[in-house]
């Protein structure tokens, strides 16, 4: 993302903290979607996280109701990975917006 891209260019100082941030927000992100029984893969050494919806038609819904938040996120995988999507790992000062938009998309969806 330019966000990366632009601390990247920093010191290098800045880019450790900012990697930190990162991992911290995956590590909540992993047990925010693991305490609602989400299976989540990823988001270890990057800033990307799979997250599976177990059926299609859920990652549609999810997709939709996020984009009309105006957060986006990476679906359309073939085969198997259909029920899954993708999603950039937020810094921490963006991970309450974030999680509070995929609340509200995953609301009435029934996961696990």
């Amino acid at each position: 993302s330019i966000e990366i891209a632009l601390h990247a260019l920093s010191s290098d100082a800045e880019l450790k903290r900012f990697t930190n941030d990162v991992a911290e927000s995956a590590f909540a992100m992993r047990h925010w979607f693991n305490s609602r029984s989400v299976i989540t893969h990823g988001g270890y050494c990057t800033n990307a996280m799979l997250v599976n919806l177990t059926n299609p038609s859920h990652v549609d819904t999810f997709v939709r109701r996020l984009t009309e938040q105006k957060v986006y996120i990476r679906d359309g995988f073939k085969g198997r990975l259909r029920s899954w999507c993708r999603i950039s790992v937020p810094s921490s000062s963006e991970l309450p917006r974030f999680l509070g938009a995929v609340e509200a998309s995953l609301d009435g969806i029934e996961l696990g």
